[in-house]
């Protein structure tokens, strides 16, 4: 009931919008047009809708899209646009980035499946086993702090079979990639004395003796 009623009120509002025009601007109407119906004329009266999501944010409804474009709703004015290669979905960029990862390395797919957690911030990887006893191991987890622009690798840690094959430097790597195109830094954080002094020797710049390390261009993953 509650799923309809958002629905409702999601063609409502975006509806009346579109019929009176009620945009911030005019760019703003013609990428909303485009997200919401692909391009696609009326055929035969009826108007083609593509998958969107619908939250809250900060007061104001928010829609996303399946093309991962997002906008926002103030009462019944479309006020903003996120690209879906803004920042903002760093999170989803990142996830995007190790799922890609593991996908192209087969061996790391052969006896496991792969979940993530993406709340508040924080991001966990986990690896389920695909044996009887379906072991849940928990492979990286990291928080995004978006005030101060960085990314802290907390935790990376391959199931015993899946070590010294470069898949954990692969995965930093792959971390690494999606936080320079934002402009963002890496940094390993509570890490063992032996991580700590391999990352050093691979060229990390040391930021906290012992305990925290920053991945930079100069570091050979």
């Amino acid at each position: 009931m509650i799923l309809e009623l958002q629905q409702e009120l999601f063609v409502e509002n975006f509806g009346q919008a579109i019929k009176k025009n009620i945009f911030k601007n005019m760019d703003l109407e013609k990428d909303f047009r485009e997200d919401l119906h692909g391009g696609k004329e009326e055929k035969e009266g009826m108007q083609r809708f593509n998958g969107y999501y619908i939250g809250q944010e900060n007061g104001f409804q928010t829609i996303l899209f399946d093309n991962g474009n997002m906008y926002f709703l103030d009462a019944k004015t479309v006020v903003k646009k996120i690209n879906k290669n803004d920042v903002y979905f760093i999170d989803e960029h990142i996830i995007e980035a190790i799922n890609d990862f593991i996908i192209k390395n087969s061996k790391m797919t052969e006896n496991y499946t792969y979940t993530n957690s993406n709340y508040n911030n924080q991001i966990e990887i986990y690896g389920n086993s695909r044996d009887k006893k379906q072991h849940r191991h928990p492979l990286i987890k990291m928080v995004i702090n978006r005030q101060s622009e960085n990314i802290e690798i907390s935790n990376i840690m391959m199931p015993m079979e899946l070590r010294y094959n470069g898949f954990g430097k692969g995965i930093i790597k792959a971390i690494f990639e999606v936080v320079q195109i934002h402009n963002y830094k890496l940094y390993l954080v509570q890490m063992v004395e032996s991580f700590y002094d391999r990352m050093i020797k691979r060229g990390a710049k040391e930021v906290s003796y012992l305990d925290i390390v920053e991945i930079t261009i100069d570091t050979k993953l």
